[in-house]
């Protein structure tokens, strides 16, 4: 009996050591350059060049904060114009803005349990 009271215990004292929480980091991105009107492939690679930019950015932000991106980036992004008629070019400026789930210890600095017994951080966006 003793010995499973000194492991509960035991588990109680290690298992905050090991918790993990999930956060919402951000990274956003950006291309331009000029396009053709009639060209459909220009605006769509800017496009794509802003919002893997911001993935990388959401997925390092995530690294640097010591923990794992988790799923699929959520991404929305906007090119302007949005319309080019044949004949004509104009520069195009493409924004994207991506959100990914980020697994980090719920111990680490500035996040959740710290070692003085305080919590701190929270689960919002980053």
């Amino acid at each position: 009996m003793k010995a499973l009271t000194a492991l509960i215990l035991t588990s109680f004292l290690v298992l905050p050591a090991f918790a993990k929480k999930t956060i919402w980091v951000t990274g956003t991105g950006s291309a331009s350059g000029s396009c053709k009107g009639g060209d459909s492939f220009c605006p769509r690679n800017l496009q794509s060049r802003a919002e893997t930019t911001a993935k990388n950015n959401a997925s390092s932000t995530c690294t640097i904060k010591g923990g794992v991106s988790m799923g699929i980036p959520s991404c929305s992004s906007h090119c302007s114009p949005g319309y080019i008629s044949p004949g004509n070019s104009a520069w195009v400026s493409c924004n994207a803005s991506c959100r990914v789930s980020c697994r980090v210890d719920d111990n680490v600095p500035g996040f959740g349990l710290q070692p003085n017994g305080f919590f701190e951080g929270t689960d919002e966006e980053i």
